[in-house]
């Protein structure tokens, strides 16, 4: 699973459909651009919420 962070989100568009990533609760910035990009969120809970890419299995 990846992490997103402001040094690393240009790396988002690059992302394989069905990648697995977290993002900080409070960066919405990061998580504006994951959503943006075709990531969903899975997980909300506590300080690290959990997204997934859309793709890459046979229900995405």
């Amino acid at each position: 699973m990846q992490h997103f962070n402001p040094q690393n989100r240009h790396e988002i568009k690059d992302a394989k459909p069905g990648t697995w990533a977290t993002v900080r609760f409070g960066d919405m910035d990061t998580f504006s651009e994951l959503s943006r990009n075709g990531f969903y969120l899975v997980e909300m809970r506590g300080e690290v919420w959990t997204m997934r890419r859309v793709g890459g299995d046979a229900t995405g």
